[in-house]
């Protein structure tokens, strides 16, 4: 009897564990922002996948730059018809979050940049009140340049 006890009182503790976490948005891809109510414009890019190099892959001539920093958002306003919680409302997003805009946000702040390695990507999501919300993809790497590549020259 004390066994059948203890099995229940495991079933009964361990059943709320499962649903920890269930629901969580913690995403390793960030995609398209959503909208609500009467979308009057969209017209956003999100980020999909990149393929990255490793320290391995870069080549031997190549003179190593550092960190370099790239960041592209989308943004989105919503607007409520009616002072009620629930009311629709009217919508919009816009804005280049991919990571093609974030790569050439790193090459217009470092043209010697040839290539870049060892990448972390990241999302920051911003809200006021659910009527201004951004939502902004960061890419961190390691660049390098090549050889034939002219430094840049410092004054």
């Amino acid at each position: 009897m004390k066994l059948i006890l203890v099995i229940a009182l495991a079933a009964l503790l361990a059943a709320p564990c499962v649903a920890i976490g269930e629901g969580d948005e913690d995403d390793a891809a960030p995609g398209l922002m959503s909208t609500s109510g009467l979308v009057l414009y969209y017209n956003t890019t999100a980020p999909m996948s990149f393929p990255a190099m490793t320290p391995r892959d870069v080549p031997e001539s190549a003179r190593k730059l550092g960190v370099v920093v790239g960041r592209s958002c989308q943004r989105g306003l919503a607007v409520p018809l009616s002072a009620d919680i629930r009311s629709t409302s009217v919508s919009g997003n816009f804005g280049d979050g991919g990571y093609s805009k974030a790569l050439a946000d790193i090459k217009a702040a470092h043209p010697d940049v040839t290539g870049i390695y060892d990448v972390i990507s990241d999302v920051e999501y911003f809200s006021i009140l659910g009527i201004y919300r951004s939502q902004c993809t960061f890419v961190t790497a390691r660049a390098f340049a090549l050889a034939s590549v002219a430094a840049p020259k410092i004054p």
